[in-house]
């Protein structure tokens, strides 16, 4: 019975462990998203104060087209970098996060295959059977967690690239719109 006992109490540990570990991860994930909050806000305060300043010492119409093109492409670039920083931090907590989990799963794996593997011993004659479900169910379970986590390892990497593809093609976009609309102020400044 020390054994069982010892077993569960291996088992609980691994829990505690992994829970630690994942606040730990949690509270740094919060603490990167706090200053990337507060960068930002910095920025957008600095950048909307330069561009006030400018569109009030604007003298005439070509000045303040000027100024309004020269505030949008910072705006359009700032929110591309916070999406991109964003997106960073969220990926790097679900990577760590992933790596919580698989190393919780394979200790608990050794600890109950072990806790199998100390019960079948000790397990009273005829009780074979029952201790042959008990491998094939511990050993079907691990099977599906290994399937669920492939699939869902699968499901990131393809959401990763799409995140990445989406982002190249705003950047594209903005420096096409920005260049655009300084050529289309340059042309209603010349008419």
């Amino acid at each position: 019975m020390a054994t069982t006992f010892s077993h569960m109490l291996d088992l609980q540990k691994i829990h505690l462990d992994a829970a630690n570990a994942a606040g730990r991860m949690a509270v740094d994930a919060m603490e990167k998203w706090a200053d990337l909050n507060a960068t930002t806000a910095r920025a957008a305060l600095q950048e909307g104060t330069e561009a006030a300043h400018a569109l009030r010492a604007a003298r005439d119409p070509q000045h303040v087209i000027d100024a309004v093109a020269a505030a949008g492409k910072p705006a359009a670039e700032r929110w591309l970098g916070y999406s991109r920083d964003a997106y960073a931090i969220a990926n790097g907590a679900r990577s760590e996060l992933t790596k919580i989990v698989q190393a919780q799963h394979a200790e608990h794996q050794r600890e109950v295959g072990a806790w199998i593997a100390s019960a079948s011993e000790h397990a009273p004659a005829g009780s074979e059977p029952a201790v042959a479900a008990c491998r094939l169910a511990f050993t079907n379970a691990n099977a599906a967690f290994d399937t669920f986590f492939q699939a869902a390892q699968a499901t990131a990497n393809w959401a990763e690239s799409q995140i990445s593809a989406a982002m190249s093609a705003t950047i594209d976009t903005v420096a096409a719109s920005s260049d655009a609309m300084k050529g289309r102020a340059r042309k209603a400044a010349n008419a």
